[in-house]
C-alpha cells in the first residue's frame, strides 16, 4: 500500500511538472506580438503580456505607473489591421448567417452586425408611446443622472419616465425579467431565424443587461469585459468604437478586480494610431462582439432607446479553462486576458471568503460603476490629468468628492 501511494505521488509530481512546462511554453508563445516588426516591440510586448496577469493582482495600475513596459502607439505600423467587422442582413441565407455568427463566437475574432434583425417583430419598441404603454412602469431601477457616470438615483420607472432625457437606465439586470412581453418577443424574433441560431444565443443562460433612455446625452468610456456580447438595438442608435485585444499593451489597462478593465484612455481620440473601427447599431440591428474587445459607446439619436445585451455565463467557465490551459485558445491575443481573469477570479474568491472585499450584487451595473469610477477617476488623474468618462458634463474633470452639494442632493421634478 505504501509503495502504491509513493508511486502515485511520483506520477502526480511528474504530471504536474509536465503541465507546468507545457503551460509556460504555450503561455510564453501566446504573449509574443502578432507582428515582429522590431526587437523593441517583441521584447516589450512579450514582457508586458507575460507579467500583466500577475502584476495586476497586487498592483492594479501597473500599466500606467511604470511597473510594466510603456509601449508607444506611434511606433505601430500604418498597416496594422483594424478589428474584423462583418455585416449581414436578412437577404443572407440563414445557414450562412448562422455559420458567420458561429465562427465569430467560437474563434472570438470578429464583430458581426445583422442589420434589421428584429424588423417586423419588435418594431413597436422603438416608438415612445408604445414603450410607455407596454413597459412595466411600477418597476424600480437605478438611473445615471446629471449626465454623469457616477451620480445615480433610484426611482420607479413611472416617476423617471417624464425626465428620461436627463436620466439613463443602464446595465439593468432586472429590466428584461420585469418585462416578460419584451423578453418573449425577443426570444420569438431569434427563434424565427432558425433552431441553430436560437441555440447559439443563450438568452436563458446569460447575464442580460438592458438600457432604456432618451436622446444622446450619455456615453460610456473605453472598457472591456471577459464575456462576449449578443446585443439587440431595439430603439435609437449607438456608435461603438472597437479595438482588438492584441493592442491591449498600448491601451494600458487598469482594473480594480482583474475581471473588468478600464483604459489609460477615457475615450480613444479620432487620430489615435491604435487601430480601431467604429460600428453603428441602428434600430432593429443585432450585434455580436467577442470577449475582451475594447469598446466605447455613444448614443446617436434623440428618440427613445432600448438596448438588450446577453453575455453568456459559459464564457466565464471557458475563461477559466483557457487561463489554465492556454493551448485551448483559438485567439492568441486573449492569452494574458484569460490568465488574468482566472488568477483574479481565484484571488477574488479567496478575498470574499476571508471578507476582504465586498462583492456587489445588485440589479444594476450602475451601482458597480458608481463605486469603481469614483476611485478610478481619482487615481487615473494622477497619471492622465483630466481623465473622466463624464466628457459631456459641466463638471467633467471633477472628482466624486468635488461634486457640488446641490447636485449630490438633486431630485427629479414630479
Amino acid at each position: 500500500m505504501a509503495k502504491e501511494e509513493s508511486n502515485y505521488k511520483t506520477y502526480a509530481k511528474k504530471a504536474l511538472k509536465l503541465y507546468a512546462i507545457a503551460w509556460f511554453v504555450v503561455y510564453t508563445i501566446g504573449c509574443t506580438p502578432h507582428r515582429w516588426t522590431s526587437k523593441e516591440r517583441v521584447v516589450k510586448e512579450t514582457i508586458w503580456r507575460f507579467l500583466y496577469p500577475f502584476a495586476v493582482q497586487i498592483m492594479p495600475y501597473a500599466s500606467v505607473n511604470g511597473f510594466l513596459p510603456t509601449l508607444d502607439p506611434h511606433k505601430l505600423l500604418p498597416i496594422e489591421p483594424k478589428p474584423a467587422y462583418i455585416e449581414i442582413d436578412n437577404s443572407v441565407p440563414l445557414e450562412r448567417a448562422y455559420e458567420t455568427l458561429y465562427n465569430a463566437y467560437v474563434n472570438q475574432d470578429a464583430i458581426v452586425v445583422w442589420k434589421n434583425f428584429t424588423a417586423g417583430s419588435l418594431d413597436g419598441w422603438s416608438d415612445e408611446k408604445y414603450v410607455e404603454e407596454h413597459v412595466n412602469m411600477d418597476a424600480e431601477y437605478t438611473f445615471a443622472r446629471n449626465f454623469s457616470n457616477f451620480l445615480t438615483t433610484t426611482l420607479p420607472l413611472e416617476k423617471a419616465w417624464h425626465d428620461l432625457e436627463n436620466l439613463y437606465l443602464g446595465f439593468s439586470y432586472d429590466f428584461l425579467n420585469d418585462n416578460p412581453e419584451l423578453y418573449a418577443g425577443l426570444k420569438k424574433a431569434v427563434s424565427a431565424k432558425g433552431e441553430k441560431l436560437s441555440n447559439l444565443i443563450p438568452y436563458d443562460w446569460s447575464f442580460h443587461h438592458a438600457f432604456l433612455y432618451k436622446g444622446k446625452k450619455y456615453s460610456t468610456g473605453m472598457h472591456q469585459a471577459p464575456a462576449s456580447d449578443w446585443f439587440f438595438q431595439l430603439g435609437n442608435a449607438k456608435t461603438w468604437r472597437f479595438i482588438h485585444p492584441r493592442y491591449t499593451p498600448y491601451i494600458r489597462p487598469v482594473t480594480s478586480d482583474s475581471i473588468s478593465l478600464n483604459s489609460y484612455y477615457d475615450y480613444l481620440p479620432d487620430d489615435s494610431p491604435i487601430p480601431y473601427i467604429d460600428v453603428t447599431t441602428e434600430t432593429g440591428d443585432m450585434m455580436f462582439f467577442p470577449c475582451h474587445w475594447w469598446h466605447q459607446v455613444t448614443n446617436l439619436e434623440d428618440g427613445v432607446g432600448i438596448g438588450i445585451g446577453f453575455r453568456p455565463i459559459d464564457d466565464a467557465i471557458i475563461a477559466f479553462k483557457q487561463g489554465f490551459f492556454p493551448w485551448t485558445l483559438n485567439n492568441k491575443a486573449l492569452t494574458p486576458h484569460r490568465s488574468g481573469f482566472a488568477i483574479g477570479g481565484i484571488r477574488r474568491a479567496v478575498d470574499a471568503v476571508v471578507g476582504t472585499i465586498n462583492t456587489l450584487s445588485t440589479g444594476s451595473g450602475l451601482d458597480q460603476r458608481k463605486t469603481v469610477l469614483c476611485n478610478l477617476t481619482r487615481n487615473m488623474q494622477k497619471y492622465n490629468p483630466g481623465w473622466t468618462w463624464n466628457k459631456r458634463t459641466g463638471f467633467a474633470s471633477l472628482l466624486c468628492e468635488d461634486v457640488p452639494q446641490h447636485l449630490k442632493e438633486w431630485e427629479t421634478e414630479l
